[in-house]
């Protein structure tokens, strides 16, 4: 076993189970007259009755979203020829969970601070599902696997490495898939719908605020993004296609998510950002402006993969395609489609830079309030060029010769002309 293997293995998974579980409980404690301490984090970690309630109807709700009839999608096939099966419903889910919340804290719009109250509880009780259901995947992954075992319901001998990693890449809840349920439903619109909530609740405590609206507006505009970008090629991504199903994934998008990447918001709650309303309006046309140019470069990708002519008209002129021929799982020759024009012949992972943008708008108006609103972006550049990295490396042994020459024809990474 090499270095890497021994760390990867051995060293990751019980230090992340401990370090970013506690983090995120500890986290919750910022702003209120609680110290950070470990008897602070046990109080709050079992959650309450209140808390428990409210996870319960927010998982009946998004449980209900992919249960309603609807056109679905298909993810990329596994080696037994089985392709995961996706609701194509975001577009809905979206507007009709903004129509709820809408509706409830209009009516009621103190129970906003009711749920800001809530939050440490709220997150235990959260914890407590996201380690159930990680443990559920586990055993069942490990006893009853639903995958084939061509497309290798995997372990790796470790059972705590199979619990953080996963043993299966597609497996299902109640009929859904485990990955759109946890991801896209609870993860991405929790996230959204607890940032409302914090910036409902400075408003019941301080009134208005331009900088946190301009935050909050910048995160709903991404949200709606997201699913419009779901159905036409979230299901391509790593996260779907190459991420198996474990505490890893699962935990982050149920905890670490809603949870650390609001936290600016929740943090602006008792220390309100202050930007003046020309900043705050430059932070909102520059977070607008790249959930734009980045759902465009998206939009370029599915419209050279999704044709069905040789010839893709882009900017007025021929697309330059490179048909890249690789074997699959079970030998049989496959080809992609690699575009090297528009946004993707500039650099090949653009869209990251765009992302960093959105992320530093979203948190930019609170950036003379202290360190916190610095920790998303800065976590987010971490993230994405670690991803980077791992999407370089299965670009390269998928392809091979093929992703040398897109390569040549597109030198750099992330920003044109620079790296």
């Amino acid at each position: 076993m090499s270095l890497y293997e021994f760390v990867h293995t051995k060293i990751v998974p019980p230090l992340f189970l401990v370090v970013f579980t506690l983090a995120s409980q500890l986290l919750t404690l910022t702003g209120r007259d609680e110290p950070l301490t470990l008897a602070s984090v046990a109080k709050h970690s079992l959650g309450n009755a209140q808390a428990w309630t409210i996870l319960f109807m927010y998982v009946l709700w998004v449980l209900l979203s992919l249960k309603i009839p609807s056109s679905t999608v298909t993810g990329p096939a596994l080696p037994s020829g089985f392709e995961p099966q996706f609701k194509a419903n975001g577009i809905l889910f979206f507007w009709s969970t903004l129509a709820l919340f809408g509706g409830v804290f209009l009516s009621r719009p103190d129970w906003a601070l009711a749920i800001h109250g809530l939050i440490p509880e709220l997150f235990g009780a959260i914890n407590i599902t996201a380690f159930l259901l990680c443990l559920w995947l586990l055993v069942k992954g490990k006893l009853f696997p639903e995958e084939a075992p061509e497309d290798g319901a995997d372990t790796a001998g470790s059972l705590l490495f199979d619990f953080y990693r996963g043993v299966e890449l597609h497996p299902t809840f109640l009929g859904v898939s485990v990955k759109q349920l946890v991801i896209c439903r609870f993860g991405v619109m929790g996230w959204m719908l607890l940032s409302l909530v914090y910036f409902v609740a400075a408003i019941q405590l301080r009134g208005f605020s331009y900088p946190f609206f301009v935050s909050a507006l910048v995160q709903l505009v991404y949200t709606l993004k997201f699913s419009l970008y779901e159905s036409a090629g979230y299901f391509d991504s790593i996260d779907i296609a190459f991420d198996r199903a474990g505490y890893y994934l699962i935990w982050g998008s149920m905890v670490w998510m809603p949870g650390f990447y609001g936290l600016h918001a929740y943090n602006f709650v008792s220390n309100p950002p202050i930007t003046s309303p020309f900043l705050s309006l430059f932070y909102l046309i520059l977070g607008i402006g790249a959930i734009v140019l980045e759902y465009r470069i998206d939009y370029e990708k599915y419209l050279v993969r999704s044709s069905t002519s040789p010839t893709i008209m882009m900017y007025g002129k021929p697309a330059e395609v490179i048909h890249a021929e690789y074997t699959d799982q079970n030998g049989k020759k496959r080809t992609s489609r690699l575009v090297a024009s528009g946004f993707w012949g500039l650099a090949r992972h653009l869209n990251y830079v765009f992302e960093v943008i959105i992320y530093v708008s979203i948190t930019a108006p609170g950036f003379s309030s202290g360190l916190i609103p610095f920790l998303l972006p800065s976590f987010m550049i971490i993230l994405l060029l670690h991803r980077l990295y791992r999407d370089e490396q299965k670009c390269k042994k998928k392809y091979g010769k093929y992703w040398e020459l897109y390569c040549s024809k597109v030198p750099y990474r992330l920003i044109p002309w620079i790296y």
